[in-house]
């Protein structure tokens, strides 16, 4: 709050650290098995009080002189025959040779906190990869990202300590339903990892217009935190939905073509990353609500205005430039006394219109265009042209 808003849009520019692409061109096989890489921290390892603060700190644990997260990893590997197959877990050095290594990137951590109705909603959420990588030339070959999202509730805030033990089950048992590494390795038994990939997918922009910076400002947000986090909820949509890798774009920092990574048992390299072939730029144009009272409720109305834009640059040609939107409405009954958070609202019609739109790039869905493209049916060619162009790149 207090914060004045500039009338110029802002914009998330594509410089990141983490991992890497693909495409459909088939340019030759990766010779398994892949050589074991571990745990790793995508992105400059200084920032990981505010990129990873709790996966950081469990990850200085060692076991036998492995670290914790390196341990749990490598079990859950074994457990798993099919998968086991195609991972050396002991053939080659990390940082020697030109093998192809595949590893576990962990990209980001959040923590949320929601009230609602007496109870306090922690919600986890893991951002991470399945990234491949040349060793010799230390460039990316390949990254997929996965998510891990957990909810739990309590009476009271948590501490702490109380965090730290929540991700750390999340990461080295299966307690709770829910476990990062297994998600990683369901990713993995579904992908093919190539020697090479003919082409190449990002999200270059996540631009916000003055009124939904407006809006963000005023519900207590960062901009750019906000910019971050949308970069990372459209590539993981895009990629799990599509099944493609991307040029990722989220938070962390690049120079250039470079991507930092650093490993749990304390090499550092500085990957190689290639350039896009084609941009992916979401923009947040607009929150919007409203409220509606009847007898014996209330019908709170809150509506997210965005628009995606899919390019080629080196051919400036334009796949896709549509404004799209989607509705959430609540029906908060009067003699409940039910307090909603707005900007909760905005986020969570936020996060299905990224994952609406994503899957129109698998199948274009025309009643999905009349409900959430601005253009209605007239927007079904860009999203057909598109779904090639995804297609292309499986």
């Amino acid at each position: 709050m207090g914060q004045r808003v500039p009338r110029t849009a802002h914009y998330l520019k594509s410089s990141l650290f983490i991992l890497v692409l693909l495409s459909a061109s088939l340019e030759g096989h990766a010779a398994e098995p892949l050589v074991f890489a571990g745990f790793a921290f995508s992105g400059n390892y200084e920032n990981r009080e505010s990129l990873y603060p709790h996966s950081a700190a469990i990850a200085e644990e060692n076991i036998n002189g492995l670290s914790v997260l390196d341990t749990a990893f490598r079990d859950k590997i074994t457990q798993r025959p099919t998968e086991l197959k195609r991972i050396s877990l002991g053939l080659g050095t990390l940082g020697v040779g030109s093998q192809l290594s595949v590893a576990f990137s962990l990209v980001r951590e959040n923590i949320e906190f929601q009230k609602i109705e007496g109870k306090v909603w922690v919600i986890v959420v893991l951002h991470a990869s399945v990234l491949a990588f040349d060793q010799g030339s230390q460039t990316v070959v390949a990254s997929y990202p996965v998510r891990l999202r957990y909810t739990h509730v309590l009476d009271a805030v948590p501490t702490q300590q109380q965090i730290r033990a929540l991700v750390r089950q999340l990461y080295l048992s299966d307690d709770l339903g829910a476990n990062i590494f297994t998600i990683w390795l369901d990713r993995f038994a579904k992908t093919e990892i190539r020697q090479k990939y003919a082409k190449y997918l990002k999200v270059t922009e996540i631009v916000v217009e003055p009124n939904a910076a407006a809006q963000i400002i005023a519900a207590g947000e960062q901009v750019r935190a906000i910019q971050n986090q949308m970069a990372i909820s459209l590539e993981s949509a895009l990629a799990s939905v599509n099944d493609i890798p991307l040029v990722p774009n989220s938070v962390g920092e690049a120079i250039g073509s470079k991507m930092a990574a650093r490993f749990s048992n304390g090499t550092s390299f500085m990957f190689n990353l290639p350039e896009p072939d084609f941009a992916v730029i979401f923009t947040l144009r607009d929150f919007k609500a409203k409220t509606v009272d009847a007898a014996a409720s209330h019908q709170d109305v809150y509506r997210v205005l965005a628009g995606i834009k899919i390019v080629q640059p080196d051919l400036n040609k334009s796949y896709l430039n549509e404004n799209i939107f989607d509705t959430l409405i609540v029906i908060r009954p009067k003699s409940a006394n039910m307090v909603l958070n707005p900007w909760n609202q905005y986020s969570k019609t936020l996060n299905a219109l990224v994952d609406s739109t994503s899957k129109q790039f698998s199948v274009t869905d025309e009643n999905w265009l009349t409900s959430n493209a601005s253009r209605g049916l007239e927007a079904k060619d860009g999203f057909s042209q598109s779904a090639k162009l995804f297609q292309s790149l499986r």
